[in-house]
């Protein structure tokens, strides 16, 4: 708060300040790269705006200064000022990890292909100090820079320094699931700074059955002379295969009776 001893009216403002518009007005603000000095010219009233992306981007401990100068003037000489000294101490910020959007696997009916989407990206980590990230899958395996983890539809890989992910599918669990059966499985993705605890993301995948074509064995080939087939003889076909990728094995006996065979009498 300043004071005339004349009771002159006085003006304050901020050197370097630029004067305020519209809604604005009879304001003066300077601009600083850790925030934004703002003065009433009338009353000499100040406040600070902080710059939260440079603060949030200081490093875990570090203290920086800035200063603005104010100044206060009757108009009748030079302006009288003081320094307002801003003291800013980083600290360690949590990184951040996008949304991951989820995958789907569909199985075509009557055929062993299914329509894949989304099972394959890159996670998406910021971290405001500009710390190296470390990607993961929360109970992953840790094999060099992959971490994989498996579930009962497919496994999940993530590379640890690029964050990308594929989802390999399993095909013989999508392939047992009857039509228009649904299941889905969620792994949980991290990214973590090396400076506290990891932040994580979903990663879910969905999956739908369908109507499988059934797959028949090969048979072998088999013979009957004529000495074996007496009048009335049965011959039996066993282990006729039966496959269905959602059914079990069904054996088959299939019984063949033989024609009469009648031999012309030799001359």
């Amino acid at each position: 708060m300043g004071a005339d001893v004349d009771g002159e009216t006085l003006t304050y403002g901020v050197v370097g300040g630029t004067a305020g518009t519209g809604a604005a007005a009879g304001t003066v603000s300077k601009v600083g790269t850790y925030g934004t000095v703002t003065v009433n010219t009338a009353t000499g009233a100040y406040s600070l705006t902080k710059n939260p992306v440079t603060i949030e981007a200081l490093a875990a401990g570090a203290v920086v200064t800035e200063t603005f100068t104010l100044t206060v003037n009757d108009g009748d000489g030079p302006s009288t000022t003081r320094d307002f000294v801003v003291q800013i101490t980083g600290a360690d910020d949590a990184s951040t990890l996008g949304v991951v959007p989820g995958g789907s696997i569909v199985e075509i009916d009557q055929q062993a292909s299914t329509i894949d989407t989304g099972l394959s990206g890159t996670l998406s980590g910021i971290d405001p100090e500009g710390d190296v990230l470390t990607y993961g899958i929360a109970g992953g395996l840790v094999a060099g820079d992959q971490v994989t983890k498996a579930g009962v539809y497919g496994q999940l890989r993530v590379h640890r320094v690029t964050g990308a992910y594929e989802y390999v599918k399993n095909s013989a669990a999508v392939e047992a699931l009857d039509a228009n059966e649904s299941a889905s499985e969620t792994f949980v993705v991290t990214v973590n700074d090396g400076g506290g605890d990891p932040v994580s993301q979903t990663y879910t995948v969905t999956v739908t059955g369908a109507d499988d074509p059934p797959s028949l064995a090969a048979v072998p080939s088999g013979s009957i002379s004529e000495q074996d087939l007496g009048e009335g003889a049965i011959a039996r076909l066993t282990q006729l295969l039966l496959r269905s990728r959602e059914a079990a094995i069904t054996p088959l006996q299939q019984e063949i009776e033989a024609p009469l065979i009648t031999r012309a009498p030799e001359a």
